[in-house]
C-alpha cells in the first residue's frame, strides 16, 4: 500500500511518469477549463494522499484549455466602419485589416467582408473588412492639339498657329 502521490498541478505526462513508479495504472479524462492550462492535472480519484494498492487505475482530470466558443458572423456590407466595428464588437468579435477602394456604393459604407454572414467562427476572431472610397474618379480631358500654341492645326495645313502679336493697328505679326 502507497500513498497517492500530489499530481494536481503538474503537466499530465509528468504525472503518468510519477504515477507509474508507484506501479500505479493511469486513466486520462479531459476537461475544459478556463483557470488551469491545458494539459495539466486539475483533479484526481482516488485523492492524493489516499491510501492504495500496487495496480490501482488512477483516474487524472486534465485540463483541456478553455472551451472555444463561437460566434455566428454579422452581416456588415452597407454599414459605416464605425458600425461594423460596433457590430463585430457587440458579437465577441475584433476586427482586423481595414482597406478602402474604389466602388459604386456611396463613400464610408462596407463592400466586402472576409467571413461570410451567418459563418460560425471562434470569439475574438478578426473580421477584415473593406470601405468604399466612392466611384473612381474620372481622370480630366487632357487638352487637345488646337488649344496649344505653337502646334499645328491638323484641319488646315495653311493656318499657321505659331504665336502673334498684334500691332497697334491691329494687324497681326507673325513671330517665329
Amino acid at each position: 500500500v502507497v500513498p497517492m502521490p500530489p499530481v494536481i498541478g503538474i503537466e499530465h505526462r509528468q504525472a503518468s511518469i510519477t504515477l507509474s513508479q508507484y506501479d500505479l495504472k493511469v486513466e486520462l479524462v479531459w476537461e475544459t477549463s478556463d483557470t488551469v492550462t491545458s494539459g495539466y492535472v486539475i483533479s484526481c480519484i482516488p485523492d492524493e494522499g489516499t491510501e492504495i494498492a500496487p495496480g490501482t487505475t488512477v483516474y487524472l482530470t486534465v485540463s483541456s484549455g478553455p472551451e472555444i466558443k463561437y460566434e455566428e458572423v454579422p452581416n456588415l456590407i452597407g454599414l459605416t466602419k464605425d458600425s461594423a466595428i460596433s457590430r463585430l464588437e457587440s458579437y465577441n468579435l475584433t476586427y482586423g485589416e481595414i482597406k478602402e477602394e474604389y466602388s459604386d456604393a456611396p463613400k464610408g459604407e462596407v463592400i466586402w467582408q472576409s467571413f461570410e454572414d451567418g459563418a460560425e467562427v471562434p470569439q475574438h476572431t478578426k473580421i477584415n473588412f473593406t470601405v468604399s472610397k466612392g466611384p473612381e474618379p474620372t481622370p480630366s480631358p487632357s487638352p487637345s492639339h488646337s488649344d496649344n500654341p505653337g502646334s499645328t492645326n491638323d484641319l488646315d495645313p495653311d493656318v499657321s498657329t505659331s504665336p502673334t502679336h498684334t500691332t497697334s493697328g491691329g494687324r497681326p505679326i507673325i513671330i517665329g
